[in-house]
This record gives structure tokens, C-alpha cells and sequence, in this order.
């Protein structure tokens, strides 16, 4: 050590010091832009899409979102442990910067440890340094010790912990050594001066803690800048792609809004096929998405398909889309790309995976990086749609509502039967009622639907509100196409189904199917159609708060509420509907453990109402199942959907005389005074 700290060493240190660190940082930076910008080579593959509206809105999202931790904090316990490490990440890096700079100027310190606010930054400093230790401690006993199942222990977690660990143990180091050698006191660094005690407690002079402090300072930075050059090839890569991914998110209530088609150019013939089939076919979003994966397992761990044994897990899907990207994509550049195989080739992707997906959005909403799972899922079937890869069943249905008007493939007349039987009136040339009633094919044909139908009749009469239907004249909106993947189907019923209802004066729609409320609201505004569409739980909401509704409580055993995706995570509805079962019953609904944002799909959307689950468990089965935990006596939904998938559920386990399933009007009309 004496050797080591002799004048001329340390004088030639000194002059070595600024050129060895300017090389190390020079190449570390230029291997970074190349590794990266091979990524965003790779992701400029994918089509143009315009995501740069709303700006202001987009910056806070990523305040909520990224710098709040609103998203990741949802998952309490692990949300916790990312806050510290987010934050700690921040921290570091402004000190980080300060020891960059002081590679050629070794004196230099960053102004805000110039000012007033140096006490409360050393203190913050330390501690969020402190608490991402023990977030480290955190995660290896989540990994090791609890095994939570949505977390995978691959090498590269274990590398990236590691090199945190190493971060912030250094940092701790390093600062401790300049406090003594500054000669400033721990007063604001009180884990720092752990280390700065064991160094003044082993008698070490001042030349000899120079030295550790240095030693320290370049383990500091070199792991710094292998970091940055290990990050392109590892999840972490997030670390950088996440505050953008977010930035360009989806803003609009339309989960799964895959792009129209231009009908057009679908008539002339001028499109080869639809949907995604290659790699270009994606949009530079969805590929910045697949590389912006932290493999957090949040998606799979909400997926109804994951939680009910089947192949498709969202997160394992983005893993092999990511796969298939640096594959293909460096195919693609080389000139040699053409005779790739489609992306679900069957092999790696395969099309139970996209088949299994009811596009409940629970992925997508609780993603703490802004991936968009269902859209390219969607895209994905519309091409295997397109090239006639689809179950039996999906195919006769989408027949059933091309040549029927109906995915019941029951005769159109047959509306106006039951339009007589319950007594609304028809529209008869121009709609003069305010509200046109969307009764929606359920509402026509199911005998749950006619349920919602004949409550809403007894509502409606009460409050004294007249609206008209349509009938016959009344077609499927279309969704179970779209949901299914048939793209050209639901573009001429869009088409159809606006250019009438404009023909005919509508301005506003009720409507008590949440899918048929997402179609009109929001899908028919990619072909023009621009309605202003209530749901049924909305309306009745305002019809007791104006007070043109009373309502005489009335309780009947312990009721719980079901949240529909598509007015739940579709359209943030969640309050409106537990307000009208308080209202009827006097009580507060039970919960089921998944609720609200994380609450499960009862099974039927993405078109899967219409075709059978040959795999795993039911996913209304295992939904049921979460309601017999609490005890439910009955079990309100608001959409025919839900209504059909859970009524099914209590048949199936027998239970159908103890446990019933009614719509939120139905709970409502039964205390209507």
C-alpha cells in the first residue's frame, strides 16, 4: 500500500486517470448506440403509426405512470420494491453523472450540492440507496423463497440484481470515502457512515482510504457502463424504453382498437390480405412494445387463459414476438427475409395461443410499461382469419350473422314478435324519441337478454322515459366479427348499420350490451359512425339521481357484482352499477377477490362466446368459483354476456336453485316502488 501511494504513483495516477477513463467511457458509449440502435433498426421495421397526439395529456401519463408508479404500484408488494429501485435508479444516476464528470475533473461537484439543498438530498440519497438494498433482499425471497409463480428465475434476473446491488454498494462506498477525505461529517449519511466508520475504525490514513474511495469510484463506473452495454440484450432494456413506450401508449377507450379497413381498396381487390402474417406487417409501436418487456408476469398472472390452463400467456407470447423480431427483422436487413415463415407459424406461435385470447384487456391495463397485448393478438387473427385458419364454430357463426343479421342465426321477424310481447314502441320512418334502444341480438333472441329487456321496460315506464326500437330493422352491430377476426364482414355491417341509422335521425343510443356500447361508442367511429351511446347502468344511475326514479331498498341475501370487461377496463364504468345495487338493496355489493381493473372475464368476449373451450378449464367455471368463495347468494352483472356465461356456471355446478345470476336492471326493477 506504501508502494501504491508514493508521490510519483500517485502524481502519474493522476495524470492517467482522466485519459483511462475518457477511453473506457468513449467505447462503452459507442458499443451502446451500436447494440440499441441495431434494436430501433429493428423496430423501424414496422409500419408508420401516429401516436403524437395530446402531448400534454401523454406527459402525464408518464408522470402517473412511470415517475409516480402509479401502475407498478397496483401490485402492492412488488410495486413497493420497483418504486425504491425506480427511484433509486434516478438517484444514482445524478450521482452517476457527478462521478462522469469528475473522470476529468476530479473536484467537481453538481450545483445542488452547492446550495441549501445539499442536507436534503445527501439524506434522500443515502436512504433511497438503502431501501433499494433491501428491495434486492425483497426480491430474491419472492424469487427463492415464495417462488412467485409469475416470476421466472432466469440468469438474467439474477445478472441485473447483481448489478444493482453492485450500484448501490459502491456508491455507498465511494461517498463514504469523500465525506472523510472532504472532511465533512455523516450527519446526512447515515448509511454511508457504516462504511466511513469501518474505514476510520481500521486506522487507515487518509492516503490509504483515497485509494479505496477510488477503487470504489471505478467498480462505480465500470459497472455503470457494462451495464449500459448488457441492457440492449436483456429485459432490462426497459430501463430505457420504458418512459417512451409509455409516452406513445394507446389514450382513447378503445383496447383492442385494431386499424379499419380500407373498404375501397377491399373492393377493387388492391389488398393482399389483412391482419398481421409478417414481421412489417406490425407497426413500429407494437414492435417498440415486444422489446419493452420487463417479463414482470403482471399480464399472464391476470390472463384468464393462463389461469385456466390454456397455451396462451401473454407474457411468454411477447417473448417469443420479441424473438421472432431480432430473427426475423435481421433476416429482413440482410436481404434475405422472404421466405420467413407467417409469424404464427404454428411452431414457436401457435394459433391455440391466439385463439385462447377473450380480449379482456386485463393485460394491457395493468402493464406497467404501456404494451398493448390485445390489439396485436387481434392482429394476429385477423389473418389467420383471412387465410381460413379458425375454429368450426367461430366460421358458422360469422356465416350465421352475414346471412341472418344475428350470431343466433334466428329469423329477423322474430324481433318484432317479441317487440309487441314486451310493448315498446317501433320506430317508424325518423326516430322521434330521444333514445333509440339498442335491445342488441341478445336482447331479441336469448332468454337472459329478454330478461334485461322486460326490466328495462318496467324502468323505463316508471321514470316516464320514452324511447323507440327497431326490430326487424335492428342488425347485429358486428362485434362478434371483428372479435372474431373477420375484419371485411364487420366493415360492411359498420357501413351498413351507420349509413341507416343516420338515414333514420339517430343522435343518441341506450343500450344494455357493454359489447354493443363499445362497437357503436367507439369501433363505428373507425367507419365514420359518430352516436353519443349510454349503457343501461349509466342511464339508470341518472335516472335516480334526477330523482325521476324512486326506489324502495329492498335486500335479498348477499349480492355481488360482477364488473364487465368491456365496461370495466373498456370504458372505466365500475362505480355506476354498484351505486344502483346500493340503491335497490340498501348494501354495499360483495367483491370477489379480483375486482374492478383486475377483475376476471366471464369467458365469452373476444368472439369466444361463440365457440367452445377445448382446452383447460372454463373460464366462467373458474370465474364462479371466485364467487362461491364470498358466499354469493345472487350475482349481478351488467351485460347478456356475463349474464349467459355465469347463469351457465351455476348449472354446471349444480347450484342453479341457490345462487342467481340477474342483470343490475333486474335488481333494480325488483325495489322499484
Amino acid at each position: 500500500m506504501e508502494n501504491l501511494l508514493s508521490l510519483n504513483n500517485i502524481l502519474r495516477y493522476e495524470v492517467i486517470r482522466p485519459i483511462l477513463f475518457l477511453g473506457i467511457f468513449t467505447a462503452a458509449w459507442i458499443g451502446f448506440f451500436y447494440s440499441f440502435g441495431k434494436l430501433l433498426r429493428l423496430v423501424f421495421l414496422g409500419r408508420y403509426e401516429a401516436r403524437f397526439k395530446d402531448i400534454p395529456k401523454r406527459i402525464y401519463t408518464v408522470l402517473k405512470d412511470a415517475f409516480a408508479q402509479y401502475q407498478p404500484l397496483r401490485y402492492l408488494n412488488s410495486g413497493i420494491k420497483h418504486f425504491f429501485f425506480f427511484w433509486g435508479f434516478m438517484i444514482v444516476s445524478l450521482e452517476t453523472l457527478e462521478y462522469w464528470i469528475q473522470g476529468v475533473f476530479p473536484h467537481f461537484k453538481l450545483p445542488i450540492l452547492n446550495t441549501t439543498f445539499k442536507p436534503a438530498f445527501l439524506l434522500m440519497e443515502d436512504t433511497i440507496q438503502f431501501l433499494v438494498i433491501l428491495a434486492i433482499g425483497f426480491a430474491l425471497v419472492q424469487r427463492f423463497i415464495f417462488k412467485t409463480k409469475r416470476l421466472e428465475n432466469t440468469l438474467d434476473s439474477i445478472v441485473i440484481l447483481t448489478l444493482i446491488f453492485t450500484l448501490m454498494f459502491t456508491s455507498l462506498v465511494t461517498k463514504a470515502g469523500s465525506l472523510i477525505l472532504e472532511g465533512e461529517s455523516f450527519t446526512y449519511s447515515p448509511f454511508s457512515k457504516v462504511f466511513g466508520y469501518m474505514m476510520l475504525g481500521a486506522n487507515l490514513s487518509l492516503d490509504q482510504i483515497f485509494v479505496i474511495k477510488e477503487i470504489f469510484w471505478w467498480w462505480h463506473v465500470l459497472t455503470v457502463l457494462g451495464f449500459l452495454n448488457y441492457l440492449p440484450y436483456s429485459k432490462h432494456i426497459h430501463i430505457i424504453t420504458a418512459i417512451p413506450n409509455i409516452l406513445f401508449r394507446r389514450l382513447e377507450q378503445t383496447k383492442c382498437n385494431v386499424e379499419p379497413l380500407d373498404l375501397g381498396k377491399l373492393e377493387r381487390g388492391e389488398v393482399e390480405y389483412y391482419g398481421v402474417k409478417k414481421l412489417q406487417d406490425f407497426t413500429w409501436k407494437q414492435l417498440f412494445d415486444f422489446i419493452s418487456c420487463t417479463e414482470c408476469g403482471r399480464c399472464s398472472d391476470l390472463c384468464p387463459a393462463t389461469n385456466t390452463g390454456k397455451v396462451l400467456s401473454p407474457m411468454h407470447l411477447v417473448h417469443k414476438l420479441k424473438d421472432r423480431l431480432k430473427y426475423d427483422g435481421t433476416q429482413i436487413i440482410k436481404g434475405s427475409g422472404k421466405d420467413l415463415p407467417p409469424i404464427a407459424d404454428g411452431v414457436h406461435i401457435t394459433e391455440d395461443e391466439i385463439w385462447d385470447c377473450t380480449t379482456c384487456g386485463a393485460c394491457e391495463e395493468i402493464c406497467p410499461v404501456g404494451i398493448e397485448h390485445p390489439r396485436f393478438i387481434m392482429d394476429m387473427r385477423r389473418y389467420l382469419v383471412f387465410d381460413q385458419k379458425m375454429p368450426p364454430s367461430a366460421g358458422k357463426t360469422l356465416q350465421k350473422v352475414m346471412n341472418q343479421g344475428n350470431p343466433w342465426g334466428l329469423p329477423q321477424e322474430s324481433r318484432d314478435d317479441f317487440v309487441k310481447q314486451v310493448g315498446f314502441e317501433k320506430v317508424n320512418g325518423k326516430v322521434e324519441a330521444e333514445y333509440l334502444y339498442w335491445m342488441g341480438c341478445a336482447g331479441y333472441f336469448e332468454p337472459s337478454g329478454q330478461k334485461i329487456v322486460l326490466a328495462m321496460k318496467k324502468i323505463l315506464d316508471s321514470a316516464g322515459i320514452k324511447v323507440q326500437v327497431l326490430g326487424s330493422a335492428e342488425k347485429c352491430t358486428g362485434d362478434p366479427a371483428r372479435r372474431l377476426g373477420e375484419e371485411g364482414l364487420f366493415a360492411m355491417i359498420a357501413k351498413e348499420n351507420i349509413d341507416f341509422l343516420n338515414s333514420i335521425g339517430v343522435k343518441k343510443i341506450l343500450t344494455h350490451c357493454p359489447h354493443c356500447f363499445q362497437t357503436i361508442k367507439h369501433d363505428y367511429k373507425q367507419y365514420g359512425g359518430n352516436f353519443e351511446v349510454i349503457h343501461h347502468s349509466q342511464f339508470i344511475k341518472q335516472l335516480i339521481d334526477s330523482g325521476k326514479l324512486k326506489v324502495n331498498p329492498k335486500k335479498n341475501g348477499a349480492i355481488a357484482y360482477h364488473d364487465s370487461c368491456y365496461m370495466g377496463r373498456y370504458n372505466s364504468v365500475y362505480d355506476a352499477p354498484r351505486e344502483i345495487i346500493s340503491k335497490a338493496t340498501g348494501a354495499k355489493p360483495l367483491e370477489a377477490l379480483r375486482n374492478r381493473q383486475k377483475s376476471m372475464c366471464c369467458g365469452a368476449g373476444g368472439g369466444k362466446m361463440w365457440f367452445e373451450e377445448d382446452r383447460g378449464t372454463r373460464v366462467n367455471y373458474k370465474r364462479f368459483e371466485e364467487f362461491e368463495k364470498i358466499n354469493a347468494e345472487q350475482i349481478a352483472v351488467a351485460c347478456p354476456y356475463c349474464f349467459i356465461m355465469l347463469s351457465d356456471a351455476t348449472k354446471y355446478k349444480g347450484v342453479e336453485d341457490k345462487v342467481k345470476v340477474k342483470d343490475i336492471s333486474q335488481v333494480l326493477a325488483e325495489s322499484i316502488e
